[in-house]
């Protein structure tokens, strides 16, 4: 059901992920970085024997977690791999001592003393084995703003599987996004996980994006849990919708490609500011600006049991891979399909708009969608 097995350190505790020197004084930084958290979860991969521990980079913390004691079931760990990937995630796996672990205990001797014992879940590749998977992360996204992004895929791309990452929604419970994606009939496999994590701060200079830890480390578990073997894997975000010729999805692409990736360029597209309550849609987002418009960074497609299986996922692309845009596929980035958690999205005089090229394809996608009619 998405359960994390999370390990998180108590609020005021002496050893704490340590907020970088020069942001010590940034209030709003200090408020939206994660000190506490060890692990986000703690899992069984049965394929290798390993117990995975995935978490944000442990930075000071390194020692202190090195110095702790892990047992399985009573028995303890005698080596343990950390492996830090890309400069915000680590992860840490060792060999199970029997094929069927329960519980980690994690217990930290140095005074003060820390202390927990956690389910260990376990990975479910099978659930996703073979299947066109979406994978995004979200947060208090308006449930038919989900529904209507899943109606797309399927209809447009084949897609038949997701897993959503919902960073702590307060405005509906992890059940409500599991009833919206089952009303979707084309969608065979689904998680969804509840991460209630710290995001992270706006991120604008290098260490604002070295100190945004969520994203990067959930993609990882989304990866090693459940997508290792999928057919391919589409990283976009709800408000992103891609599109290209009409006789090709680019799931199907993906598999053709030298290194079964591609790299996918964004276009700003907008919406009319809808009449009275009316609620905006994914399919109202048929304007181009007039003229050149802000560019943004690309997502990508992955088969993730091609050349590049194993490595490391982030949100722009796959580490050490070189992007690919020798493709025809493109996506929409929805200005108006937004909570403005970031910055504000709000409408725009139309005058600066035209409808675009490609407005006949969305409309033909979204034909007979009641929220977009």
């Amino acid at each position: 059901m998405g359960e994390l097995s999370s390990i998180v350190l108590p609020e005021g505790h002496k050893f704490l992920r340590a907020v970088p020197v020069e942001k010590q004084d940034d209030e709003a930084f200090v408020a939206s970085y994660d000190s506490q958290t060890l692990f986000y979860d703690v899992f069984y991969d049965g394929s290798n024997n390993l117990v995975r521990m995935i978490g944000p980079d442990l930075r000071n913390l390194k020692n202190y977690f090195k110095n702790a004691i892990l047992e399985v079931d009573g028995v303890e760990v005698q080596e343990r791999n950390i492996v830090k990937l890309g400069p915000r995630t680590n992860e840490v796996t060792f060999s199970s001592p029997h094929p069927d672990p329960k519980h980690l205990r994690l217990f930290q001797p140095r005074t003060p003393q820390f202390e927990e014992v956690v389910e260990i879940n376990r990975s479910n590749l099978e659930k996703f084995r073979g299947k066109n998977a979406l994978v995004a992360i979200s947060k208090n996204n308006d449930l038919q703003w989900i529904e209507d992004w899943l109606t797309f895929y399927s209809r447009r791309h084949g897609a038949n599987a997701v897993v959503l990452i919902d960073n702590g929604s307060d405005a509906y419970s992890p059940e409500d996004i599991r009833q919206t994606i089952a009303n979707v009939k084309a969608i065979e496999a689904a998680e969804v996980i509840s991460a209630p994590f710290p995001f992270g701060p706006r991120a604008t200079t290098r260490v604002e994006i070295g100190s945004k830890f969520l994203h990067l480390s959930m993609l990882h578990v989304a990866h090693r849990k459940y997508l290792a073997e999928a057919n391919a894997v589409l990283s976009v975000d709800i408000d992103e919708l891609v599109l290209g010729r009409d006789d090709e999805t680019v799931f199907s692409a993906v598999k053709s490609t030298a290194d079964g990736y591609m790299s996918i360029r964004g276009r700003w597209r907008y919406a009319r500011k809808p009449e009275g309550s009316a609620k905006v849609t994914h399919a109202d987002h048929v304007l181009q600006r007039r003229g050149a418009d802000a560019r943004m960074q690309p997502k990508w497609c992955l088969d993730p049991q091609g050349p590049l299986a194993g490595r490391y996922w982030r949100v722009h692309g796959i580490s050490g891979a070189q992007r690919n845009f020798e493709h025809h596929f493109y996506y929409l980035h929805c200005r108006q399909i937004t909570t403005s958690w970031d910055y504000a999205r709000g409408f725009e005089d139309e005058e600066n708009f035209e409808e675009a090229q490609d407005a006949s394809s969305l409309r033909d996608v979204f034909e007979g969608v009641s929220s977009s009619t």
